[in-house]
């Protein structure tokens, strides 16, 4: 099903960039979370929550807000179900853009 995210035309010329790094993220978080590596999958998180919101993917920040919590408990459990929420939600995004008001 897809996700529609409604951004300001002015960002157009950025948000593909975005969301092809954030596809490119997901093989880090994996092996970061494979390997047990939580200050990387702590700061990726942290990135995640912070970048994510000032394009509108408020979604994707909660996501990566979860990720940089659940590593500085170093409770794995939650880390894997949010990257497969990242996951599904890149491979479903659709952006429309619009005109700021």
């Amino acid at each position: 099903e897809k996700i529609i995210i409604k951004v300001d035309s002015e960002l157009a010329d950025l948000i593909p960039g975005f969301l092809d790094k954030r596809r490119s993220d997901i093989p880090a978080f994996w092996n970061a979370l494979k390997s047990g590596d939580f200050a990387t999958l702590t700061t990726l998180g942290h990135r995640l929550r912070g970048n994510a919101g000032g394009y509108g993917f408020d979604q994707l920040g909660i996501l990566g807000g979860k990720i940089e919590d659940s590593a500085k408990e170093k409770k794995t459990a939650p880390i894997e179900a949010a990257i497969k929420e990242i996951e599904l939600y890149l491979s479903n995004v659709e952006v429309v853009y619009e005109k700021a008001a």
